[in-house]
């Protein structure tokens, strides 16, 4: 009996290990869509927040302009828009 309740307590992964989390995601933060993390798609750390892209051009168009895709701003108002701004770390993972 006591050999019973072990079994039904011990979880699938006493002979093995892997993770049962659902994969975490990041909305693109240029286009709205779901990132999933982890997976080799482009990401960037802008003013030590992390931001994550569906590809490399969403990717590019934040880094061009981050100030843009941040202030909730619906449309550009021409080239002189874009800012340069500091503290761009750009890592693909």
């Amino acid at each position: 009996m006591a050999d019973h309740a072990k079994s039904q307590t011990s979880s699938c992964c006493d002979d093995h290990n892997h993770d049962h989390t659902p994969h975490s995601t990041a909305t693109d933060p240029v286009c709205g869509m779901s990132v999933k993390l982890n997976a080799g798609k482009p990401s960037l750390t802008y003013q030590g927040e992390e931001y994550h892209f569906c590809n490399p051009k969403c990717h590019h168009k934040f880094e061009a302009d981050p100030y843009f895709y941040l202030s909730g701003a619906k449309e550009k108002k021409g080239k002189g828009s874009a800012k340069k701004m500091p503290n761009i770390h750009v890592r693909w993972t």
